[in-house]
């Protein structure tokens, strides 16, 4: 028998101003202590001032069962301590539940359980229950398995018993926010439609905004005793700000405070957990992993501080449960998992080599970002490793999570709600892949010192401000020009190769009704940037025309995607204005002569050597034998200033698996080498554009 609603407005009382762990099991309820009656018990002269100040020495049983674990001095001694004098625990392990363990699943007479109205706790009354069902299957179908924070099962359980009651214990209070949060990230991508028909005239928009509202009202009563549920806020409300909300700069102080809270209560020291069940052990791992996926994608593409180090945590790979096993209709693949056992792909094989892919994205910003004084070889060799790990991880992708292996399916309508998950979870990854790559080569492609500088004069410095994290006075002949010409080339194709994925349309329009929707718009406008960098460089060249076709088709995705989320369409409109600028440049190319210098004779692999000499231009000193590459064949004419530029003078439609299988066939001198002579004057435009204001609002 469901609970009735009380439409009433009803005076609001709250018996708990932020939620503690867990109440011990008693014949008779105790009242519930909240922080407030903490203080109160401290300000009380029945406690004895010894008793306030730091914790004496505890048992080495009961210190090894205190949960919360960090390098340096934090509060929680205190508050363990105090929490004891009011709840003197009747063992060391039972003080470690109080912290961990989960409310008990609710029972059939929980509704009459020191339970408080959720209109009395925030003010406003949840969704019918129809609606609220309807609203979480949105969220658990187009942002859960993106995502992965909660476990549905247990999830749902507690869920439906509050929406079914319209209660929920004080105590329980962090829940009642993230279930806010889930229903307002559900309402993004919901069914208008079916929801007009269970409630005519419902203003989904206006309860989505009041939800949020409220969740930002009460963040802080969430944190003030940390729980698993608040980090689960936290990691939630960041993606949602961020990425639907277009508020990214709330979503960044957000995201920090979501981190911090899941520090202090150990959810990245997985050795501090003890015994605990294996569900709850995974539903920690997917809240920290999300987390930092979350705070490495925010440090990458929005050039914000990082705030973790992966050194200082430690939590095992994600493994299957309940709610995971699901498998891709009509593949039975299996993997190598870190223990050495192989297991089926699963749904879940997604969030486990996205978060191996932002492992390896990660220390590209160690290398680049955080490292001081560091010898550009130094920095070469590291990013050379970066390489050889990014095709090893391109390697082990299953076929149910490759792109590819979707172009031409055909399956019964029944299974298609299973496989367009595994279609959506592919397209991330490939385009994560192609993402990878730029933000590992994109750092080469502004290197200008050589230029400059006489390459046969030892000790010659070089101004560390070009490639980051470069120390002064390295050499400039000991510079590995081998992979420098080699990331000009890959960082040019993974941006093109960006491009491709609109030959996917089908699976285009299905991720455009999910969290993966925005996340699309951003990995298309940082190759949109790179091949704008590499148009400028050489507007004139076949280089630059390739460059700006590409650049035209990723302006066009938004159309394909069809989101209601606004981060892909600001992306596009700012692809735009850097489409313009290059037919800006172009239109200047073609009427200051620079043209008949495109028209000269080929010069031999001599010639050119001649001339990169004399130039002392790291780029002169590339050469090539056309017609002995399967990609498109180069010329090198000489420019008005004497220097070579290299251009693109055919070109064909190459495919992903004969890339794939030639390209380790091919040296990298024998690839195309874009027109890169005037990066500097490239980056020079992009940063004086009327728009440049508007790359980033992170």
């Amino acid at each position: 028998m469901e609970c009735k609603e009380n439409n009433t407005r009803r005076k609001r009382h709250r018996k708990a101003s932020s939620p503690v762990y867990n109440h011990r099991p008693s014949p008779q309820p105790a009242p519930v202590q909240t922080f407030q009656t903490i203080r109160d018990a401290i300000n009380s002269p029945d406690v004895p001032a010894s008793d306030i100040g730091p914790p004496s020495p505890v048992s080495e049983a009961q210190t090894s069962t205190r949960v919360v674990t960090q390098d340096s001095p934090n509060s929680y001694p205190l508050y363990f301590h105090i929490y004891d004098h009011l709840h003197p625990p009747s063992s060391a392990t039972e003080n470690a539940e109080l912290a961990y363990k989960p409310t008990p699943r609710p029972s059939a007479s929980s509704c009459t359980q020191e339970r408080v109205p959720v209109v009395d706790l925030v003010d406003m009354q949840l969704p019918p229950s129809e609606i609220a069902s309807l609203l979480l299957d949105s969220y658990i179908h187009n942002t859960h398995w993106y995502q992965l924070v909660v476990h549905e099962p247990s999830f749902r359980l507690e869920f439906n018993e509050m929406i079914r009651c319209g209660s929920i214990s004080p105590h329980r209070f962090s829940f009642l926010i993230l279930s806010m949060v889930v229903l307002a990230m559900g309402s993004t991508f919901a069914n208008e439609r079916a929801i007009n028909q269970i409630c005519p005239g419902f203003d989904l928009k206006a309860l989505q905004k009041k939800m949020i509202r409220k969740a930002e009202s009460n963040f802080f009563e969430i944190f003030e005793i940390p729980t698993i549920e608040s980090a689960q806020v936290g990691t939630l409300l960041t993606t949602y700000l961020g990425f639907h909300d277009n508020r990214p700069r709330r979503a960044y102080v957000v995201l920090g405070a979501a981190l911090k809270a899941a520090l202090s209560i150990g959810l990245h020291n997985e050795s501090s957990w003890r015994e605990i069940d294996s569900t709850q052990r995974e539903i920690r791992k997917r809240c920290w992993r999300a987390l930092c996926i979350s705070e490495t994608f925010v440090a990458v593409n929005c050039g914000r501080p990082s705030l973790i180090n992966q050194t200082h945590w430690e939590t095992k790979m994600l493994r299957n449960i309940d709610d995971t096993q699901i498998r891709c209709p009509g593949f039975d693949s299996t993997e190598l998992f870190e223990d050495g056992s192989r297991q089926d792909v699963t749904i879940l094989s997604y969030q486990m080599h996205m978060f191996n892919l932002y492992t390896v994205i990660f220390d590209i910003m160690e290398i680049f970002y955080r490292q001081k004084a560091t010898p550009i070889q130094h920095i070469i060799d590291q990013a050379k490793s970066i390489r050889e790990r990014l095709n090893t991880w391109k390697r082990n992708i299953p076929p149910e999570l490759t792109l590819s292996s979707f172009k031409s399916e055909r399956l019964e309508p029944e299974v298609n709600g299973i496989i367009e998950v595994f279609k959506v979870q592919a397209l991330a990854l490939e385009l994560l892949y192609y993402n990878a790559q730029i933000i590992l080569y994109r750092p080469f492609l502004t290197y200008r010192s050589a230029r400059h500088l006489d390459i046969n004069k030892l000790g010659t410095p070089i101004n560390s401000s070009e490639i980051p994290g470069a120390v002064e006075g390295t050499v400039v002949k000991k510079i590995d020009l081998e992979f420098y010409r080699t990331c000009r080339s890959e960082c040019w194709e993974a941006a093109m190769k960006t491009t491709k994925i609109r030959d996917y349309q089908d699976i285009l329009r299905l991720a455009g009704r999910t969290l993966i929707a925005p996340f699309i718009g951003i990995h298309c406008f940082t190759a949109g940037a790179v091949l704008c960098l590499f148009a400028l460089s050489s507007p004139l060249t076949a280089t630059a025309q390739e460059s700006k076709r590409a650049l035209g088709k990723l302006v066009t995705m938004p159309q394909l995607l069809n989101s209601p989320t606004t981060l892909s369409k600001q992306s596009a409109n700012i692809m735009k204005d850097l489409l313009q600028l290059i037919l800006t440049e172009e239109m200047k190319g073609l009427t200051s002569g620079r043209l008949d210098h495109m028209d000269g004779p080929e010069l031999s692999r001599e010639s050119a050597e001649s001339i990169a000499q004399s130039s002392q231009s790291l780029d002169m000193l590339v050469t090539s034998r056309p017609g002995e590459s399967p990609y498109p064949t180069q010329s090198r004419r000489a420019t008005n200033d004497g220097r070579l530029s290299s251009s693109i003078t055919a070109t064909e439609d190459v495919t992903n698996t004969s890339r794939t299988r030639n390209e380790a066939q091919v040296p990298p001198q024998h690839r195309p080498i874009m027109g890169t002579d005037t990066f500097d004057d490239a980056v020079t435009a992009l940063q004086s554009g009327p728009y440049s204001r508007d790359l980033c609002s992170w």
